[in-house]
């Protein structure tokens, strides 16, 4: 996370950029890309760096009562040459209209990708299916459209195949995964599982 904070050895909470990269020193990340993730209630962005090092992407996750700073952030951090995406908190927090309306304004920030946030994992299947719906027929085809999957219900990973076989998107994927599912109590989409799909039935290559 970037943070407005004091940088203290052994967080993963940083005041900069470069703080973080320091971290990274020795490292390639060859066709990786590494982000950041900030809230801009909880982040300056007038103290961003140019864009300069390893770190190229930036995410900004926000309540809806912060939109206005999201967007701000989102024009900051592209001006200083960062790729940028946005993370619209707990999505069940919007009913469909309002999920439209906050993703036409950061569509027209120029996010380079938007993402259904399921922050407590209460969606049903019938849910997601409208909200991924709603934010394929908002999005810009260039713009990508992220999935970041809670297991309260036991649901990531059949969402995930929902959305990777529905013939009506056009928009890119991106898959939020972490290993054996580490997350916020349950847990988030494991990687191993997906990664382990996407080989199997999309022909990819990832060594699980």
């Amino acid at each position: 996370f970037l943070e407005s904070c004091s940088y203290e050895i052994g967080r993963t909470f940083f005041p900069t950029v470069g703080h973080c990269e320091t971290l990274l020193e020795g490292i390639d990340p060859g066709d990786s890309e590494l982000c950041l993730m900030a809230r801009p209630d909880r982040y300056d962005i007038k103290t961003l760096e140019p864009c300069s090092g390893k770190i190229k992407t930036l995410r900004f996750a926000f309540y809806g009562k912060d939109v206005a700073g999201a967007i701000e952030c989102v024009k900051i951090a592209k001006g200083l040459g960062y790729k940028v995406y946005l993370n619209p908190i707990n999505v069940t927090n919007y009913s469909l209209d309002d999920f439209k309306q906050v993703l036409e304004v950061c569509v027209d920030a120029g996010a380079h990708g938007i993402s259904i946030v399921d922050t407590f994992g209460s969606l049903d299947a019938n849910s997601f299916r409208e909200y991924l719906a709603v934010i394929s027929d908002t999005l810009n085809p260039n713009q990508e459209i992220g999935l970041h999957l809670h297991e309260n219900l036991s649901s990531s990973f059949p969402f995930i195949q929902d959305a990777l076989v529905d013939e009506s998107i056009n928009n890119d994927i991106i898959i939020d995964a972490s290993l054996l599912g580490m997350g916020r109590i349950p847990g988030n989409l494991p990687v191993e599982l997906v990664a382990a799909y996407l080989n199997r039935d999309f022909s990819k290559n990832y060594e699980v």
